[in-house]
């Protein structure tokens, strides 16, 4: 019986979701109506399961009895078996019987893929050989009559025969070369070795020099003489997808040689299958490219990302989210989010998928911290599990630069406010403590009232160093003598002053100081009074930690001053009882102490915030209750003159 015009070359039984094929075929989901499609219609390739549910009225009950059918009806077509439960015996006398040409454990693409490809290649090879030895069958049938020609007619049958051995030759030659090609075509995996590969095929055959496939925006052979005649003889053949002509593909041998009709035929036709191969290998580079664009989008973004399942599990990350986890991309994959990121056991306590939510300051595996504000987006992937793209990004920076502007803006109004004040009762300050003074140097001590009026002084003048204090806050920078400091020389002064009560108290202080040549263009006396005011802070910690008899660890107070940048970095650090969260928002805030207001007006900070602020520099404070504080103080270095 004829057989019928194919769909396809490539028929598939059984497969669970076809859809995922990435190359054309006909699929089939029952034995039966395998049997009925044979019987009326021929594929090149028949992959089949060997688990497929059996109807009661069903002709053909497995898997066996249909690969046998398939062997008696289409002796050339190639089977696959599916199968990852059968005996080794099983298998073994379904070999034998049915002539199975490749098994695989499953329907997976890329196994799949490559056995239909192998299958394909194992098809065409035995049609082309059926077709040599068809041909050879002519060839010898001619050949018998020749014989009986050259019987009667010695001569002519001589020189028949002799053309024919060697049109015989000839077209063996010309068949092995063009299968030779046709391999070479599919082996390919790009241009470049394509154009070996052919080259290298057929070279006995046609004696090439060099191959070369043309696009049609390329100018290679121009490019190669420069205009000038080429020493070659060329053969051109088109190379076309869906009728679309694509360029070229360019044959060349020595010029002595012209190349005859039967191989510009033969050429044509390779021509053809080179157009087909390219068609499959753009569209892989393109998937490629794609893919390639997709991963360097993903992980140019600077925020953290992941993809995760509804377990949390890490289906994708980019670079940033790696990095925050300290790790690489691949080794993540699979593992729990909050597992790889934040080192926890439970997802974190404030996460909403698909929704967006704070975590909060979080420490992550890199021992950086990080507030994360998390943007959480539902998606569906690929294999229809729901999934969600989580964003991560770090507000810690964007909250620092608000707590700054807050606080200068602040600072600013306090500053209005101060001068103002300060002015207004400076004058009748200095009028009472006159009147105060007179009144007292004319008293005797032994007066029932001059103790009186030697409180009335001191009062006045704590008030007068307070309004001096309000006025050195808000001073501007138009107000000091900035002259080019040593670092080496400003800390020689500080330590002078704070030494002596450092050993008096038993307070180590440990000293690190890069460069003490390091030049800042500064007023000496208001850095030396910022230091000395954040020393005796710390030293007036440390003795409250000493008076309650905490002395372990040791008291010590650690300065260090290194290059950063443009800045010189002064890091004041104790090991003190530290400073209250709720307090440390407000340690810049004049007349704000935890101290004996009585002793402590709680101007120090900030005039010594002011000061440093009026030097184009930075002045910050961390501390962790119950262990330390740090003051950072940022200050611009002096520029160096020209060399």
């Amino acid at each position: 019986m004829a057989e019928q015009l194919m769909k396809a070359s490539i028929l598939i039984i059984g497969h669970p979701q076809n859809d995922q094929v990435e190359f054309g075929a006909d699929f089939l989901s029952t034995y039966d109506e395998a049997q009925k499609v044979l019987s009326e219609s021929s594929y090149a390739v028949v992959a089949v399961a060997d688990k497929l549910p059996i109807t009661p009225t069903a002709n053909i009950k497995s898997c066996f009895q249909l690969l046998k059918n398939i062997r008696t009806q289409h002796q050339d077509t190639q089977a696959i078996l599916v199968s990852s439960v059968a005996s080794a015996a099983d298998l073994q006398i379904l070999i034998n019987e049915t002539g199975v040409f490749k098994i695989i454990s499953d329907f997976e693409n890329n196994q799949l893929q490559l056995a239909v490809r192998e299958a394909l290649e194992e098809y065409e090879l035995i049609k082309q050989n059926e077709a040599f030895l068809t041909l050879r069958t002519e060839q010898n049938t001619k050949l018998q009559l020749l014989s009986q020609i050259l019987e009667e007619r010695v001569q002519a049958r001589e020189k028949f025969l002799i053309e024919s051995r060697e049109n015989l030759t000839h077209s063996t030659k010309r068949l092995e070369a063009l299968n030779r090609a046709l391999l070479a075509i599919q082996r390919s995996s790009n241009k470049e070795e394509m154009e070996r590969l052919i080259n290298t095929a057929l070279h006995g055959a046609l004696g090439l020099s060099w191959t070369r496939i043309l696009f049609k925006n390329q100018s290679f052979l121009e490019k190669m003489y420069e205009g000038k005649p080429l020493d070659v003889c060329l053969f051109s053949a088109p190379l076309f997808k869906n009728k679309e002509l694509l360029g070229h593909i360019y044959f060349a041998r020595d010029p002595k040689k012209p190349f005859t009709a039967d191989e510009d035929d033969f050429l044509l036709q390779v021509g053809d299958a080179v157009g087909l191969t390219i068609d499959r290998l753009s569209a892989m580079e393109q998937i490629e490219e794609l893919k390639q664009e997709w991963d360097s989008t993903f992980d140019a973004i600077t925020d953290a990302v992941s993809v995760i399942t509804e377990n949390y599990e890490l289906v994708r990350v980019n670079k940033s989210f790696a990095l925050k986890s300290g790790s690489t991309v691949n080794k993540v994959r699979g593992r729990k989010c909050y597992e790889v990121l934040f080192g926890q056991t439970s997802p974190c306590d404030n996460c909403h998928l698909g929704e967006t939510f704070n975590l909060g300051e979080k420490i992550c595996a890199d021992e950086s911290h990080a507030d994360f504000l998390v943007n959480s987006q539902a998606i569906i992937l690929d294999d229809g599990q729901k999934a969600f793209a989580m964003f991560y990004r770090d507000t810690s920076a964007q909250q620092k630069i608000q707590r700054q502007i807050l606080e200068s803006s602040k600072m600013a109004e306090i500053g209005t406010i101060g001068s103002s004040i300060a002015h207004e009762i400076n004058n009748p300050l200095g009028g009472m403590l006159a009147f105060i003074q007179i009144m007292k140097s004319e008293l005797k001590k032994g007066d029932a009232l001059y103790a009186d009026i030697v409180e009335m002084e001191e009062a006045a003048l704590r008030c007068k160093t307070i309004v001096e204090n309000l006025l050195a806050f808000t001073r501007t920078s138009a107000s000091t003598e900035f002259k080019e400091t040593r670092l080496g020389d400003l800390l020689k002064i500080v330590f002078n002053i704070i030494e002596l009560q450092t050993k008096g108290l038993g307070i180590q202080l440990e000293k690190n100081i890069g460069n003490n040549d390091t030049k800042l263009t500064a007023d000496t006396n208001q850095l030396v009074q910022v230091l000395v005011n954040v020393l005796q802070n710390s030293c007036e910690a440390l003795a409250e930690r000493l008076s309650q008899g905490q002395r372990i660890p040791p008291p010590k107070i650690t300065v260090t001053a290194k290059e950063a940048g443009n800045y010189l970095e002064l890091q004041i650090s104790d090991n003190g009882p530290g400073i209250a969260s709720h307090s440390l928002s407000k340690v810049f805030t004049p007349f704000y102490t935890t101290k004996d207001k009585s002793k402590n007006p709680g101007l120090g900070l900030s005039v010594s915030y002011q000061i440093v602020k009026d030097h184009l520099g930075q002045m910050e404070i961390s501390s962790v209750p119950g262990q330390s504080t740090t003051v950072v103080i940022r200050l611009p270095m002096a520029e160096s003159p020209p060399s």
